[in-house]
């Protein structure tokens, strides 16, 4: 049997675990969405390139 102070100290790790988390997934969909908005925003000058590669390819083979 667990005594009450092993709950609190149970339940509140549990908590700074779950916040840690939270935190974590956070900063993971902030960077994803900062790795999409640089791609849209860089997209014209991607496929340009994509192009101009492509183009080079054709014209070699």
């Amino acid at each position: 049997m667990i005594s009450n102070g092993s709950w609190v100290i149970l339940n509140f790790t549990k908590s700074i675990t779950l916040k840690v988390i939270a935190l974590q997934h956070k900063r993971i969909i902030e960077l994803m969405k900062q790795l999409i908005s640089e791609y849209l925003c860089n997209a014209p000058q991607i496929e340009r390139v994509n192009q101009k590669i492509f183009k080079s390819e054709y014209i070699i083979q």
